[in-house]
């Protein structure tokens, strides 16, 4: 997998970022936080090249497919303080709680032709939004990112071998779009909802993606400030 430091305040406390298939780090680069951020992404392996010893203190947030991401690779990362998921489940290929055949197909069909519909359809939920969004384009191929669902349809269908693998790592905090197409808003209330250690909260008329409008400010989500904290459903 792939890392960068994405903000640099020579700060002792670092937030790890566990972003989604196809990301890259040019998509988050207006994201602000007070701390240092590393984002790793292109998720092809799963080594992770990034030296953790400068920091004292941890936090992760992991969006999409880095949520199931981060459950194979925990035990490369020092101790976190706080763990937040974003519109994502462990479940990666169930087909309710995670990418079901039609998005999986609708994945692999991405190119030149189309993926600003998709971005429109399936990311993100305003004319507003899809704007700010293309204004920090992933750089991607759409080859590296079929490359990169193989690597994570294989290392799911490894795991799925141990049926223990899925309970060993429960995030602190989660957040639901009402309106994500991806990741089903139903599926995943139901299921987060049954986890008694993850404090799951709404994030009202947002589609998939949330960082164009919604999170802006990774500071806030860490400490509890951020308005996607109003509306607790469990």
């Amino acid at each position: 997998m792939k890392s960068k430091l994405l903000i640099n305040n020579h700060s002792d406390e670092l937030i790890i970022f566990m972003s989604g298939w196809g990301c890259d780090d040019k998509q988050f680069e207006g994201i602000t936080s007070t701390k240092d951020l590393v984002i790793f992404y292109d998720y092809d392996d799963l080594k992770i090249d990034f030296d953790f010893s400068k920091y004292k203190k941890f936090y992760l947030i992991a969006y999409s497919a880095g949520v199931f991401v981060t459950s194979l690779i925990i035990n490369q990362l020092p101790k976190v303080e706080l763990k937040v998921a974003i519109n994502g489940n462990i479940n990666l290929f169930d087909e309710n709680l995670g990418l079901d055949e039609h998005i999986l197909k609708i994945f692999r069909s991405i190119d030149v032709t189309n993926f600003l519909e998709f971005r429109q359809k399936y990311l993100c939920k305003s004319l507003e939004e899809l704007e700010i969004f293309n204004e920090h384009s992933c750089m991607r191929s759409a080859k590296s990112c079929n490359q990169e669902l193989d690597a994570l349809q294989g290392y799911y269908n490894s795991l799925n071998k141990d049926h223990n693998f899925k309970t060993r790592f429960i995030y602190d905090r989660m957040l639901l779009s009402d309106a994500d197409m991806i990741f089903k808003y139903k599926y995943q209330k139901e299921y987060y909802s049954s986890l008694n250690k993850t404090k799951l909260y709404l994030i009202e008329n947002a589609n998939h993606n949330v960082f164009s409008v919604h999170v802006t400010d990774f500071d806030k989500v860490i400490d509890g400030t951020s308005n996607l904290y109003k509306t607790c459903l469990n």
